[in-house]
Order: C-alpha cells, then sequence, then structure tokens
C-alpha cells in the first residue's frame, strides 16, 4: 500500500496549495495545481483497481463526486482514505526512511552520519519528542522543554497551509534565503517550489527534527534538489562559521534571512537563542552574528574616538540634508551643488552614506559628515581612497572595525539600543542612544531628530528603484528581472517597484517621524513616497526669492528716427510700453532707466521708472557698448545704495510690443538652471550663413560656412537650422557682468521668439502702431 500512501500525500499536498492559492485568487497556479491532481488521482484509480476493498472503493466513489473542485471538502475525503488504509493496512508509518536516507546519503555523508547516529542528540535529558499524526496525517512534532514547556514544531492541523503562509513571506526579490529552523521541513518544501531558483541554506542545531523528518516523511524534494543546504550546527560557533562562509559568497542586496519560530524557541543554548532571535524583524535590521558585534565593538571602543553627541551643536536648528545613494540622486546634483554653493550652506548640515561618499566628492560635492553603520569588513570600498579626505566620520559602535580604523581623519562613535555593549557604555560615559532602524540612511534620520534639527530633507532616499538601477552614479547593480518585486505608490502619486526590506526601512521611517511636530520633514527624493514627509525638490526647498533688476537703456541721441525712445506711438511714449512691461512682470523687483536725457528722466518717472543718475556721456554715444552702460548702472548702485540684484533683464526701448510670459519665462529659465550665465531672445533665421559668401576686391566668393563642404549647393531643408538674436528680451546673471565683463558669459540659452517689432524706421513705427491699436 505504499505507493497508495505516495499518491495520496502528494494529492494531499497539492489541494493544500490549490485551497491556498485560490484564497489569495493566485488563479495562474491553481490551474496547473488541478491537472497535477488529476495525474495523481488516475494514478490512484489504476491502483485501487488490483485492491479487492468494498470501502475503500466506496470511499473514491465518495471522492469524485464531490463539487467542490480540489477544495475543503475534497481534502477532508482524501484525509478519511488515507487514514483508513494507514488503520487496516498497518502501512508502516517509516515508509520513506529508506529512499530519504540514500538520497541524503548522495547529498551530504556528513550530515547522513549525525542523522544515524543515535548518541546524537540536543539539549537537556529532560527534552522530550512527541510525534504524532496531525489532521492530514502526516507527521508532526511536539517538543516539551525543561518546566514542561511545550513547543509545536508544525501545526497539528494542515502544516501545509502553515508553510504556505510562510514561504509567502519571503522576500521575493532576494537570491538567496538563510533559515533558521528546519522543523520538519515543510516550509522548506513550500519555500523551494514557490522559489525554484533561490538557494536555500538551512541552519538547525536539533538533529532530532531533521532526524524524524528523514524517517516518517517523503523528502525528495528536499534532499534531491541542489539549491537547499541543510547544515547542522550544534554550537554557537558552527553558527557563527556557516554564516559567515554564506554571507562572504553573495552580495547582502540579494539575501534574505529568516526563522522558523518554532525550532528557535525550542533551542535550549539561551545564547545562541538571543543571537537568532535578533533577526526576528528583518536580515538587514541586525548584523549577522554576535562574534563580530562584539569584535568590531571591542575594537572601535579602543580607538577612544569622540562620542557623536558632540556634533549636536552643528545639527541642532539646521537644515539637515541627508544624502542616501537611491537612483534619484542624479536627478538632483545639479541643485544640490548650486545650494551648498549658495549662502545658504551656513544653515545646512549635510550627512551622506558611506556608499556615496567617494562619487560626491569626485562630483565636487562636499558634505559635513560621512556615514558609516555596516558590520561586515567587505564594506571596506565604500571609503577606500577618500580616508584623509578631511570629513568627519560618523560610526555605529559596531561598524566594520577594519573600515573604521583605516579612516585617518575625525571620527564619532555613536551607541545604539539593542546591543546590551552599546547600551551599557552609553549608560557609563552618559551619552544618547540611537535606533538604527536596519540602515544607515535610518541611524542618520535618527540622529538627526534627536539632535533636534530644523529640517530633515532625504535626497536619494529612494526606498525602491527610481530607474533601471539600484543606486546611484553607478555604485549599484541594474535591475533586470521586476518580476519578484512589489509596487507602491511613489513620490507624485505614480507606482514604483521596492522590495520587502526596502519597505520595512520606509514603515520604520513612517512611525519614527509620525510623532515630531517640530522639525519639517521632507522627502526631496523621487522614489517611494514616505507618509509624514511633504515632497519637494531641492530646487523649491531653498528657492530663494530672487533679486531681479530691470534695465531699460534709452539714450537721447538716436540718428535714424529723432528721439525715436520717446515718440508716441498709440497715444504713448515709446518707452512707457518697456517700463508697463516690466512693471507688470512678476518676477521682477525693480525697474530703472538708464538714459543721458532729464526730459528722458522725466517722462520715464511718469510711467512709473526710477531714473537713480543720468548716464555719463561717454556711455551715451551711437558706439557705446552695452557692458560699458550696464557697469556703470550696476557700479552705481552698489557704490550708492549698496544694491547687488541676483539677476538683471535688459529691455530695450525699441520694443513696444511684448509678451509678459516670455520675461517670465526666460527669468524662470535661468533661475532653475545654475549652470547657465544667461538667456537671450532668438528667432529662426530667414536667410542663413550657409547661402552667404564673402567677396573681395575682385569680385571673387568665398564661402562664409565651411564646416560643410558646398553647403551653398545643398537645399536649405538639409542644413542646420539656425537662429539670430534679436534683441527683444535679454535676461543675465549680475555676475556675469561685473566677474566675467561680459553680457553673455559663457554658457548661453535660447528662447525662442517667432515675432518681434523691433523699431528702427518709420516703417517699423507703422507697422507697430498698427498692432498696438488692434490690440496686440
Amino acid at each position: 500500500m505504499k505507493k497508495s500512501i505516495q499518491y495520496l500525500d502528494n494529492i494531499i499536498r497539492a489541494v493544500s496549495e490549490n485551497i491556498y492559492y485560490k484564497k489569495n485568487k493566485l488563479f495562474d497556479k491553481t490551474d496547473r495545481i488541478c491537472e497535477y491532481v488529476s495525474e495523481e488521482l488516475q494514478k490512484l484509480v489504476v491502483f485501487l483497481k488490483e485492491i479487492n476493498d468494498e470501502k475503500l472503493q466506496q470511499q473514491f466513489m465518495e471522492l469524485m463526486e464531490k463539487n467542490d473542485v480540489y477544495g475543503g471538502e475534497f481534502l477532508k475525503i482524501v484525509c478519511k482514505i488515507k487514514e483508513y488504509i494507514l488503520s487496516k493496512y498497518k502501512t508502516d508509518a517509516s515508509l520513506y526512511c529508506g529512499k530519504n536516507l540514500d538520497l541524503l546519503l548522495k547529498k551530504d555523508k556528513k550530515l547522513y552520519e549525525y542523522v544515524i547516529d543515535s548518541r546524537l542528540s540536543c539539549g537537556s535529558e529532560e527534552r522530550k519528542y512527541q510525534i504524532d499524526w496531525n489532521r492530514i496525517f502526516d507527521i508532526s512534532m511536539i517538543i516539551e522543554k525543561e518546566k514542561r514547556e511545550k513547543i509545536n514544531i508544525c501545526s497539528f492541523g494542515n502544516p501545509w497551509q502553515e508553510a504556505l503562509l510562510y514561504a509567502h513571506s519571503i522576500n521575493d526579490n532576494a537570491d538567496v534565503c538563510i533559515i533558521f529552523g528546519f522543523g520538519l521541513g515543510y516550509h522548506i518544501q513550500e519555500m523551494a517550489a514557490m522559489y525554484p531558483n533561490m538557494e536555500i541554506y538551512v541552519l538547525e542545531n536539533d538533529i532530532e527534527q531533521i532526524r524524524t523528518a528523514i524517517n516518517y516523511r517523503n523528502m525528495t524534494d528536499i534532499l534531491a534538489n541542489r539549491r537547499i543546504h541543510i547544515i547542522y550546527c550544534n554550537e554557537i560557533l558552527e553558527y557563527a562559521v556557516n554564516l559567515e562562509s554564506i554571507i562572504q559568497k553573495y552580495d547582502r542586496d540579494i539575501i534574505d534571512c529568516k526563522m522558523w519560530m518554532p525550532s528557535v524557541k525550542a533551542i535550549e543554548n539561551n545564547e545562541l537563542k538571543e543571537l537568532l532571535e535578533q533577526y526576528k524583524i528583518s536580515f538587514f535590521s541586525m548584523e549577522y552574528f554576535e562574534n563580530d558585534l562584539i569584535r568590531n565593538f571591542d575594537n572601535n571602543i579602543s580607538l577612544n574616538d569622540d562620542n557623536i553627541d558632540d556634533i549636536r551643536k552643528n545639527v541642532i536648528g539646521k537644515n539637515v540634508i541627508l544624502i542616501a545613494a537611491g537612483p534619484s540622486l542624479e536627478n538632483e546634483l545639479v541643485s544640490l551643488k548650486a545650494v551648498l554653493e549658495s549662502n545658504e550652506r551656513q544653515n545646512i548640515c549635510v550627512i551622506c552614506v558611506g556608499k556615496i561618499s567617494r562619487k560626491l566628492l569626485e562630483n565636487k560635492i562636499k558634505p559635513d559628515y560621512i556615514a558609516v553603520t555596516d558590520a561586515k569588513d567587505s564594506t571596506r570600498w565604500q571609503i577606500s581612497g577618500i580616508e584623509d579626505c578631511g570629513i568627519p566620520l560618523l560610526y555605529l559602535s559596531t561598524a566594520a572595525s577594519n573600515v573604521v580604523s583605516s579612516y585617518t581623519g575625525k571620527r564619532y562613535i555613536a551607541y545604539q539600543n539593542g546591543f546590551e555593549k552599546a547600551e551599557k557604555m552609553a549608560e557609563i560615559k552618559k551619552n544618547t542612544l540611537f535606533d538604527t532602524g536596519g540602515s544607515v540612511a535610518t541611524f542618520v534620520i535618527d540622529v538627526a531628530i534627536r539632535f533636534k534639527c530644523k529640517s530633515l530633507i532625504c535626497v536619494g532616499l529612494d526606498l525602491g528603484y527610481a530607474g533601471e538601477s539600484s543606486h546611484a552614479l553607478g555604485v549599484g547593480k541594474k535591475i533586470v528581472d521586476k518580476n519578484r518585486l512589489k509596487k507602491v505608490e511613489a513620490v507624485g502619486g505614480e507606482v514604483i517597484y521596492t522590495n520587502k526590506n526596502l519597505d520595512l526601512y520606509r514603515k520604520w521611517i513612517e512611525k519614527r517621524v509620525s510623532n515630531e511636530k517640530n522639525i519639517n520633514m521632507i522627502n526631496a527624493s523621487h522614489g517611494a513616497r514616505i507618509n509624514g514627509m511633504e515632497e519637494k525638490s531641492i530646487k523649491d526647498i531653498f528657492r530663494k526669492k530672487y533679486e531681479v533688476l530691470a534695465v531699460i537703456p534709452a539714450r537721447s541721441g538716436s540718428k535714424s528716427v529723432k528721439d525715436k525712445n520717446i515718440r508716441l506711438i498709440a497715444g504713448k511714449p515709446m518707452i512707457a510700453y518697456s517700463i508697463e512691461h516690466a512693471l507688470k512682470s512678476p518676477s521682477i523687483n525693480r525697474v530703472i532707466v538708464s538714459t543721458d536725457s532729464e526730459v528722458y528722466a522725466n517722462i520715464s518717472k511718469e510711467y512709473g521708472a526710477e531714473v537713480p543718475f543720468l548716464r555719463p556721456d561717454e556711455y551715451a554715444t551711437d558706439t557705446a557698448l552695452d557692458i560699458d552702460v550696464f557697469k556703470h548702472a550696476l557700479s552705481y548702485l552698489k557704490e550708492e545704495e549698496n544694491y547687488v540684484p541676483d539677476i538683471v533683464v535688459q529691455l530695450r526701448p525699441t520694443y513696444p510690443i511684448r509678451d509678459i510670459q516670455d520675461i517670465e519665462n526666460m527669468i524662470k529659465y535661468l533661475i532653475e538652471h545654475p549652470d547657465v550665465d544667461s538667456v537671450r531672445c532668438v528667432a529662426p533665421a530667414k536667410e542663413i550663413p550657409y547661402k552667404m559668401w564673402f567677396m573681395d576686391q575682385d569680385g571673387l566668393l568665398e564661402p562664409i560656412m565651411k564646416d560643410i563642404p558646398e553647403c551653398y549647393n545643398m537645399p536649405r531643408q538639409q542644413l542646420p537650422k539656425v537662429y539670430y538674436q534679436n534683441a527683444c528680451i535679454d535676461v543675465f546673471r549680475t555676475t556675469v557682468v561685473t566677474e566675467k565683463d561680459s553680457m553673455t558669459g559663457d554658457v548661453i540659452a535660447g528662447y525662442q521668439m517667432n515675432e518681434n517689432y523691433d523699431i528702427d524706421t518709420e516703417e517699423d513705427f507703422i507697422r507697430a502702431s498698427e498692432s498696438i491699436k488692434r490690440g496686440l
């Protein structure tokens, strides 16, 4: 009857999975499972036909007549059939043992020897094991520890349902999972089924749990799977050695770590139990094993570094910018650099995570502090090459001591909650204790809050994958497979991919900031939405009220049209239109007219402009340059009024028709592009230089443009589009004039304007006048 039991066990597991997936609406899995159950039922039919057992045949007919296709009622009858066979035919409960041992010997000879060695046990003599059938007539176990404490190692109901819930909790973005606790293997089997490509390492200190599973359960799918590694650890040192061996093989980002809590609770070694229970929330929220933490702590304490409390004075009341390594950091680099080079810098404290520190320095962004918390020695690369950069290092007391000691600059140590030696040291020295939150970024957030910053501004704290990479500036890896990632709400209301560990950090942050009413919490990242944080870009946070000066240059000596700047056009002096344009522009704070004429000055004042000076004659000739006019105006305002604008707008009075929005757009562009020196109005050129020539005194032609061979013979459509400057509006930074002795600077942006009304002839006057009357 062994074959029938195997078929029934396969059906019971598959139907249990079907019920679970149906409940969770994962219908793509249920179709496959139903096909498998049908196949196993057909095998069972063939087998049962050979047995002359009327009651068994009757139960099977009842099973086939069930309406709930492979549901709960169906499962009950299958279990009833199995119970009947076990009882009537005295089937050996250890029917799987022989095959399991053969497979184990091939898989792991050392573990095989441990299993067959009956002298090997776990715990005290008072420890008792109770093995019995569960509701689906598979094996379950109860361990009775000293003081009669009883622990169910797995469910006595349906352990497959319990195992499915557990497997579903695994980080589906992980490629490797470390499990503390083998139990009887149900959860390992379902993990392997749910994540067939995952490397699974199972560490267990109770050989009896492994032995029981080998003796009484069908373990073929575990023992024949090369991706499943069962490691027996009898002592705490063996845990440490095996853990380090596993961890050194893989990048931390792809590892998840879980506990089978019944097995952990059954541990009698309290030191080991306490160590493993530190991993309960998340593998990333605690370090790997106690020996390394203690070693790091002892080594770090011996350095006699100052405590992080000493930097409180540099944080309190400041705008703390946390720079993390998320991909969206790249979007904020230009704005971040501009802010840190501005007058705002004195009110800002910048703390960056170690992973991104080198890249920031390469981009000329210098933080105030670099923070590290990782206990792993292999994180040494984070500060390699910048050990003597002069930026103080903030480090957790259990951070990798080889990383800390190699840093030659100023260092500050921080003590954390949850690590006993750190807690005791903080108590002795009366230092602040910090909550780490499981990552370096969450640790920095806690520091900023405890030290009462004015604002906490998070940059690059994506807590998800904003783009195709895991981190910014080439530090991370490319995200190829998103099937195992989850979607969460992103900044701006869209969605972003993340994994379960990053989502844990997000929830920790939300909880940490929820009760802090006196600190401005700002998420300047472009990743996952963090409830409780205002969403703003760095540019918007530090957007200052720029001082924008409009200058209207209007000399009195026009030769083409006499006094054209004050000539009436549609009932008003022409200069009045430019004054009105400037006054109506919301971004312009002040409007002045630079003129050499008392008459022009009086008219300008009448229409609302200031005329703080009369332009000297040498700057009012028809050969005078714009740069001289503006150097004089800006110099006068600084010397006489101590007034220095950030931006200057030149509005020539010969353009009586302008769109105010064009002025606003050009100012806005300059503000939003700190690398640009000036913005000039341009329009598509009607005549292009590719069709133009120089002609010498003998009448011979030479093309102006020579970069394209015989461009003068090419169709216009195949030539580059060119623009001419129309001089209607010029916007530039004050420093371009005062420091670069230029009206444009080095980086010039163009603002396309198709229509312009430059007044230079009588015909221009007539055309503009008609346009103004038509309301243009």
